[in-house]
């Protein structure tokens, strides 16, 4: 088990784990060297994460997560899961783990006291004390309010041996992420009804006043009912109040999206820290899209790769990577993608508008 590094310390090593990363595996002991000279400590924290990658992603992977996920499995407390487990007896049943991330776990759980239902438990990672806790119960209220088809929807919620937890829906399918790592892409009608659905989504949280922040395939489930959007960890509240009373987000606090996106999906103005509103999700829809299309994301290489890919380049042309794609979609993908906000759609509602005029 590592110990959790504070969060100063976690600036100190993750651009290190990033470059360390992006450079092949007979470099990387050179590279460490470099650049712990002065540091045993940092030299042995950062060998031991590099171990810890190359045994949980030996054929790479990593940079299609936020930073927070890709080491998710770093942190863990032993014991924790029985702990758990006992404090949930007589309501839910844990059947297996489903999923994981930065910040939470979930499990298929047995709902024992409604019927026997199948619910997706997901359970913050680190004590209530805990800031990441903060942000966690925002993510609660978050969803709590949002009652759409294409979202996923809050049943229940609590604390449980320290542990904050909700319960959702048991969906029955994949992420759109599995689908695509199964068939790299997809026909162009599952395409628009996929983009339909989504941009539905969407423009019913940003009605609300909620930004997704973190819009990707592996947060989009997909099943015979269609795609719902899950996980809204990282959304952002600008027109609703989202904290309980007497607690307060200072700006770090209210920033850490930007930190926590993940780069192949992120806008530009996300990436550079700019003011951020709704059109961020719209981007990210863009890129998606793309991937839908194509079979691959519009930018990928080394984490710094992407992100001037994003800042300062022009998407490769759809057409040149799949031949017959609508052109109509063609120019729709590619207005999504657009540098500046205000060169975007307005809407997601525009988006769904201008989807349904595509054969």
């Amino acid at each position: 088990m590592t110990a959790a590094l504070s969060p100063a310390r976690w600036q100190t090593i993750e651009p290190l784990i990033d470059a360390a990363l992006a450079l092949g595996a007979e470099q990387r002991a050179g590279f460490v060297a470099r650049s712990c000279v002065a540091d045993g400590e940092l030299r042995n924290e950062l060998i031991s994460m590099l171990a810890a990658c190359e045994r949980l992603w030996p054929t790479g992977g990593w940079l299609s997560q936020p930073a927070a996920e890709r080491f998710a499995s770093l942190w863990v407390e032993p014991n924790e899961h029985e702990r758990f487990v006992a404090a949930l007896a007589g309501r839910y049943i844990l059947e297996g783990e489903a999923g994981r991330g930065g910040m939470a776990v979930v499990h298929r759980a047995r709902d024992v006291g409604r019927d026997d239902r199948h619910v997706a438990l997901k359970v913050l990672r680190t004590t209530v004390g805990d800031r990441g806790a903060l942000r966690f119960r925002r993510e609660i209220a978050l969803a709590a309010e949002l009652h759409h088809p294409r979202i996923v929807s809050v049943l229940d919620s609590g604390e449980s041996a320290g542990r904050l937890w909700y319960a959702m829906p048991f969906i029955d399918g994949e992420t759109l992420g599995a689908r695509l790592r199964r068939v790299q892409r997809l026909d162009i009608p599952d395409v628009l009804r996929l983009m339909r659905e989504i941009a539905d989504a969407l423009g019913y949280a940003h009605a609300r006043g909620v930004i997704h922040r973190d819009l990707k395939p592996d947060n989009i489930l997909v099943s015979d009912d269609g795609a719902i959007i899950a996980d809204f960890g990282v959304a952002k509240a600008l027109l609703v109040a989202s904290t309980r009373e007497g607690d307060s987000i200072d700006e770090g606090e209210t920033t850490e999206g930007i930190r926590l996106g993940t780069p192949l999906y992120m806008a530009p103005e996300q990436i550079t820290g700019r003011s951020t509103d709704h059109r961020i999700d719209l981007y990210a829809l863009g890129v998606v899209a793309y991937q839908l299309v194509t079979g691959v994301t519009p930018f990928h290489g080394s984490r710094q790769d992407i992100a001037t890919g994003h800042l300062s380049r022009r998407p490769p042309s759809i057409g040149g990577r799949r031949a017959g794609v609508p052109r109509r979609l063609d120019r729709l993908i590619m207005r999504l993608l657009e540098k500046k906000p205000a060169d975007r759609p307005a809407s997601a509602a525009n988006v769904s508008a201008e989807l349904a005029g595509i054969a």
